[in-house]
């Protein structure tokens, strides 16, 4: 905005000084056409107060904001791209996020607690996009891929950073099924999501990888509570993510 305003000032300045220095010396060429085109045919100042004059009254008199609200009147519409959304475009459009860990401090600043998230994934609208609001930008998605099972290696407890080890799901498979045999995909690890969004689109796993396996003793931990006295266990991470399908129209406005 503050451009447009430096563009009326400047203009206002080029006029007074038009005004200034301009005369119409019809006597330098008597009785020649030309000289009567130029006499008639107002200057490029005239023009252009002519043309926004009643902006520059507007400044004149301090009317910022009506001066703003004609300024804002006379830009073209911004141009609307229509894109069509499919699983070989989408992620050109869209990143995967993995939902961060929720790390809590006591009044020292020391860690006293962290959730682990890596469970949980959204698919979010890259910044270079914005989209027209009063178009539908909804997306329909489908996710396949796997979760591995993964040892806690390490976790630094001044930054909350997490180091996971190698797929450990084979060698703790039985126990997870036989804990949790009422699931259908308790002896499984592939994860099948279908998931609706605009800018955001985030997708819920299922209850299976929601749990932190411990095998100390303690089985399926219904928390991911890890602490500076508690991190031995494992996690599931969702790996090998992939857009099985994908469906809506992006209204990409392109300022």
């Amino acid at each position: 905005m503050k451009k447009y305003i430096a563009f009326i000032l400047t203009m206002i300045a080029v006029i007074s000084i038009a005004g200034c220095g301009s005369s119409t010396n019809v006597s330098s060429s008597p009785n020649t056409e030309s000289s009567i085109s130029e006499a008639t045919e107002p200057s490029v100042a005239e023009q252009m107060y002519e043309k926004y004059g009643s902006i520059i009254t507007k400044l004149e008199g301090e009317n910022y904001d009506g001066a703003i609200e004609e300024i804002e009147a006379m830009k073209p519409a911004p141009v609307v791209q229509e894109v069509d959304i499919t699983p070989d475009n989408f992620y050109d459009y869209y990143d995967i996020i993995y939902r961060e860990n929720d790390i809590s401090r006591d009044s020292d600043g020391r860690i006293t607690r962290i959730y682990k998230w890596d469970n949980e994934f959204s698919f979010v609208l890259k910044d270079e996009y914005k989209l027209d609001e009063n178009e539908d930008n909804t997306v329909l998605v489908g996710v396949t891929g796997d979760y591995a099972l993964k040892k806690i290696e390490e976790v630094d407890f001044e930054t909350g950073e997490i180091t996971l080890g190698d797929e450990v799901f084979d060698e703790y498979k039985a126990e997870i099924v036989e804990s949790n045999k009422e699931w259908a995909n308790a002896g499984t690890t592939l994860l099948s999501e279908t998931c609706e969004g605009t800018d955001v689109i985030q997708c819920n796993p299922s209850v299976l990888v929601i749990e932190r396996w411990n095998n100390e003793g303690y089985g399926w931990i219904s928390n991911l509570d890890i602490s500076p006295t508690d991190y031995e266990g494992y996690v599931f991470a969702p790996v090998n993510i992939e857009i099985s399908r994908a469906e809506g129209t992006l209204h990409i406005v392109n300022e």
